[in-house]
């Protein structure tokens, strides 16, 4: 008699993370978007923050403070890194050193509306202080394609989310502005 053993393939489950600034931002201007030979880097003084990603696809909700209907502006950009070999002097067929530039792609132009939920006390996003988005909309604006993301966005209270296919690049920049509310965050998935 045979006996024979079944075996799973355990798949780990995705996981809200965050939130990406320690302390909200409150930038009431876009920072600089363009291409460096450095990885880019969250800075909540300036309203960047940078998401490394693993999968495919990263989600996003947003939360901030102020009053329910206040609102801020997002720009979503994947950042690719881009890599170069320089081959070496004197014709010996070495490679020598590598140049590295990190490339923007803007993703995605939003309207983020804070909602009248608000967070739980002693909670990861700051309390009843803190007000969850219940409505993101695109903007029509060059330079961002419109589509570019999948959204659920109620307007009712239900917190909204935003799923971003970042096309395979290493991190995502989230840009934070300012337009009423007194400040903003967000939290991550990467699914």
């Amino acid at each position: 008699m045979s006996t024979s053993t079944a075996t799973k393939t355990v798949v780990p489950r995705s996981k809200w993370h965050g939130p990406v600034f320690s302390t909200n931002t409150t930038a009431t201007s876009f920072a600089t978007i363009a291409p460096t030979l450095t990885k880019p880097s969250t800075d909540a003084s300036s309203g960047v923050a940078i998401v490394d990603t693993y999968n495919q696809t990263t989600k996003f909700a947003f939360y901030g403070t102020d009053a329910a209907n206040e609102t801020f502006d997002l720009k979503i950009v994947a950042w690719s890194r881009v890599e170069s070999e320089i081959a070496g002097s004197g014709g010996n067929g070495k490679l020598a050193d590598k140049t590295v530039e990190w490339i923007p792609t803007g993703l995605a132009f939003l309207t983020v509306t804070l909602g009248a939920t608000t967070g739980v006390a002693n909670g990861v996003i700051g309390g009843t202080g803190s007000l969850l988005a219940d409505e993101i909309v695109e903007k029509a604006t060059t330079g961002y394609a419109t589509g570019t993301v999948n959204y659920v966005s109620t307007a009712d209270g239900v917190p909204a989310i935003v799923e971003v296919d970042h096309g395979g690049a290493q991190v995502i920049g989230l840009y934070f502005d300012s337009t009423g509310a007194a400040s903003m965050n967000a939290l991550y998935m990467n699914t």
